[in-house]
């Protein structure tokens, strides 16, 4: 039998696919444009998706019958089994699939824990390499300061493949060695992109998400939910900075720049000026000419809402997570005999009210047989009252 955590994994599993692809489909349907509404409504999907096994009524696991051993004492014992077998069953399987699972899903997150750990390791070299911002780059960093109303120190590294921001008290700008080369506008786009990741404090929700990605490292949704916000983020910072520019084709020059860098970034857990990955989608956006209404974006935002609920409670309903009723010992009710052989075995039934109150305990009999070997007379001499009777 399947132990119930692996049942309740995969169903969990299947609940987020529900909920994360619903939300996709929602999104697409309404074809939501970037907006801080529309980061909010995918970051709101990740949150329901974390605290939906809490959100959810776990129904109760059904419990197996009591089985009756035999043993070499002359008392009856009566101790709750959490899943009892019979004596004949072996306990051990060639193919243990839960302790499998369980180690293949701890190894994923200490490896991916270790990428991380790996990721802040040259976060650090990079800003050790590095060194100040040259004096002729400084009057573009200080009216991009000055614009964005942000405050971050800059420097410039051989090494770092694309402008990388990250740190909360004192945030740091490392910004690639080829920026000397470009223009001047391209400079500030570049500049200003950044600074408004330091206003908008990214590099807190980029370990965040990172954290999320490493406990649930198994999940596809959860990656596609992830990167969605990661798009939608840079989306809104590309339309801010046009905003400040005031030109769609230089920012879009600007991308293009840093992508002829052709240096992939790599284990690098920061908000990133290019991802590869990303950049299609984003020139994209921003060469779109139609706008979506404040209005329609609030109403399509709150059917989406209306939807997912829905959906979310399907999802529960159709793949409930379920929980042992009660946890007591693992040891099965045993009914000994002492050295004489065990002529009926009539089932023996746990008491609901002591499942409830958890009551486990011993019951000694004094048993009278007769010459057929049937109890003529029994009397309780021991034992908790909730499981004398039975």
């Amino acid at each position: 039998m399947t132990s119930i955590w692996l049942r309740d994994l995969a169903f969990y599993g299947l609940q987020v696919v529900l909920l994360v692809g619903s939300g996709a489909l929602l999104a697409r349907l309404f074809r939501l444009r970037a907006s801080i509404l529309t980061l909010v409504y995918w970051q709101a999907l990740l949150a329901l998706c974390l605290i939906l096994p809490v959100c959810q009524h776990w129904k109760a696991a059904p419990a197996t019958s009591p089985q009756i051993l035999a043993g070499s004492t002359a008392t009856v014992g009566a101790i709750l089994p959490d899943l009892a077998a019979p004596a004949h069953v072996p306990q051990s399987r060639p193919w243990p699939i839960e302790q499998v699972v369980l180690l293949i899903i701890v190894g994923g997150i200490v490896m991916r824990g270790l990428w991380l750990a790996t990721g802040f390791g040259r976060l650090a070299r990079l800003r050790r390499d590095s060194v100040g911002a040259p004096a002729a780059v400084e009057p573009v960093l200080a009216a991009a300061r000055q614009e964005v109303g942000a405050h971050a120190e800059f420097r410039i590294s051989k090494s770092a493949p694309t402008p990388i921001t990250f740190g909360l008290r004192r945030p740091i700008v490392l910004l690639p060695a080829g920026l000397g080369s470009m223009g001047a506008e391209t400079q500030r786009a570049i500049v200003c992109h950044e600074l408004i990741h330091v206003r908008r404090r990214d590099w807190t929700w980029c370990l965040a998400e990172e954290f999320v990605r490493t406990l649930l490292w198994f999940h596809p949704a959860i990656w596609w939910l992830i990167e969605r916000i990661h798009l939608t983020r840079e989306q809104l910072v590309d339309q801010a900075v046009i905003e400040l520019t005031a030109s769609r084709e230089r920012y879009v020059e600007a991308l293009l720049h840093v992508a002829q860098l052709k240096i992939e970034p790599k284990l690098i857990p920061a908000p990133l000026f290019l991802r590869r990955g990303l950049l299609k989608k984003r020139v994209a956006e921003i060469l779109k000419e139609t706008t979506m209404t404040t209005r329609r974006l609030i109403l399509c935002l709150a059917v989406s809402a209306g939807a997912l609920f829905l959906v979310a409670r399907a999802a529960t309903s159709i793949f409930p997570l379920r929980v042992h009723a009660q946890e007591f010992s693992s040891a099965p009710i045993q009914v000994v005999q002492g050295n004489e052989n065990l002529l009926h075995r009539a089932a023996l039934v746990y008491p609901r009210r002591a499942i409830e109150r958890r009551v486990e305990g011993d019951v000694v009999l004094d048993l009278s047989v007769d010459e057929q070997g049937q109890v003529s007379d029994a009397h309780v001499l021991s034992g908790p009252e909730e499981l004398r009777r039975a």
